[in-house]
């Protein structure tokens, strides 16, 4: 648990005390109580993290972060994803330095330590420099052997709150390595790589959340029949997912080191055909569900929001690029038009009265703003102050806005008006009740007009970061 909570306890129990224990609660009369003694403190300690580098050129400063957790011992969990990391940073250097591919434009970094809790510290370190982190990676469990595991690869989209153009890349690539020969990765010809699409999962792909705005995709395999056991062996990874995993990464990550203005435009089209494949697939449920036809207008308005974020997030790439700022603009454009036709042909087919158009959401005072969160989490009850407590629940109540839901749609690049419009699915949202909302959070010091730092509160971990740096020169 966290500090503050109900003090519990736990252990480890080998296979046979657990057949034991399971053995006894099974042919007991009534229930089994255990009783023990704990003999421990929480103190300050230290969890190392270990980065490595290969250099960007002309874009040194802005980086491209891969994260594989070091913290559990498992064959694929995660020495897979730390082993590719490694080979990764091999191959990349060395394809880059012999010519056969493009340097680096920008610095690609691997960070390896404890999963989650490990990265806090040194997020905290580099609180003010995460707006030059363009993208990220997570390695994790990438290497399973299907046939004895069961499973597949599981590609982790971005969150709904934070929709990224990573998300249409990554489902290229791992499209292409998908339909390659199995020779190309290993001599077993009948290896086969199946792999989905699921929601957002958080892992060390947190950083994808709007607070630190890092687009981070995670292709992990799952599920695993000896998860988080000591049946985790080196005997159950595949050559060839590893290989194909590795390809699909490597190829991730030259990619987006070295895009610009012209690559920009080619991802925020990937984003847009991503975007709308999920209008259509929307489309098509609406034909195989027997109620609920309003919400599914909304929510297609609501993909078509997500769609116009995820492209948007493309001038990252090149802030000072005309072009490329055109080319973002008329795919917005075009993403809201096919929004509004794919509406207006379902409410037609199911008889409902098409939506209107809806206009964006600016001008009144306080919509053109842009918040920024000071923390990550949603802050604890206890955290802030009774009065503020109880004004946001009455906020709840009267106005039926949960401030909750407006917590992760604030990402320090929406305005007021843009998170009231994507606010609008799942519930309902006034202006006055989101500024009163906003209000508050300011007041608590939780949300700023962007001009502040991040709340060190919050990524303060009982551990510290001991950083054990390698840099590729």
């Amino acid at each position: 648990g966290k500090r503050g909570d109900p003090p519990l306890f736990g252990f480890n129990l080998s296979p046979r005390q657990g057949r034991r224990l399971r053995l006894t609660a099974a042919n007991a009369d009534r229930p089994v109580r255990l009783q023990a003694s704990v003999d421990a403190e929480l103190i300050e300690g230290a969890s190392d993290l270990v980065e490595a580098v290969l250099p960007g050129t002309d874009l040194a400063h802005q980086e491209i972060w891969v994260l594989g957790h070091l913290s559990e011992p498992g064959a694929r969990d995660n020495a897979s994803g730390c082993c590719v990391c490694l080979e990764l940073a091999r191959v990349l250097k060395t394809l880059t330095e012999n010519g056969s591919l493009p340097p680096l434009r920008r610095t690609i970094r691997f960070l390896h330590a404890a999963e989650v809790n490990g990265y806090l510290p040194y997020l905290h370190e580099r609180q003010h420099e995460l707006g030059n982190v363009v993208a990220g990676l997570c390695a994790d469990s990438v290497a399973q052997d299907f046939g004895a595991c069961g499973g597949a690869m599981v590609f982790f989209r971005s969150p709904e709150q934070n929709a990224s153009f990573t998300d249409g890349l990554t489902q290229l690539l791992l499209e292409t390595v998908a339909e390659m020969p199995g020779q190309c990765f290993s001599a077993d010809h009948y290896a086969g790589f199946p792999w989905r699409t699921e929601p957002f999962f958080g892992n060390d792909a947190f950083i994808a959340d709007g607070f630190f705005d890092v687009p981070t995709p995670q292709v992990s395999a799952w599920p695993d029949r000896y998860y988080h056991s000591n049946l985790d062996t080196v005997d159950q990874i595949s050559p060839s997912v590893l290989g194909r995993s590795a390809a699909v990464m490597g190829a991730f990550l030259h990619v987006l080191s070295s895009a610009g203005e012209r690559e920009g435009a080619w991802l925020a089209g990937l984003a847009a055909q991503d975007w709308k494949v999920r209008i259509c697939t929307r489309v098509r449920d609406a034909f195989t569900v027997t109620a609920g036809g309003e919400r599914t207008l909304s929510g297609i308005h609501h993909l078509g929001l997500q769609a116009e974020d995820a492209v948007e997030q493309c001038r990252r790439l090149a802030p000072g690029s005309a072009h490329l700022a055109d080319c973002i603009a008329g795919l917005v454009a075009e993403l809201s038009n096919f929004a509004a036709l794919e509406s207006g042909s379902v409410a037609a087919a199911l008889g409902l009265v098409p939506p209107e158009p809806s206009e964006p959401m600016t001008g009144a005072a306080g919509l053109d703003s842009v918040p920024k969160r000071l923390r990550w989490k949603y802050p604890s009850r206890g955290s802030i102050t009774p009065g503020a407590a109880q004004a946001l629940d009455d906020l709840a109540s009267s106005h039926g806005l949960d401030p909750r839901r407006v917590w992760p749609w604030i990402n320090g690049r929406r305005t007021v008006g843009e998170i009231l419009a994507r606010l609008q699915f799942g519930g309902r949202a006034l202006p006055e009740a989101l500024l009163g909302c906003l209000e508050l959070f300011q007041r608590e010091r939780l949300v700023s007009d962007g001009r502040q730092g991040l709340n060190t509160r919050v990524l303060t971990a009982a551990t510290q970061t001991r950083p054990v740096s390698v840099t590729s020169n």
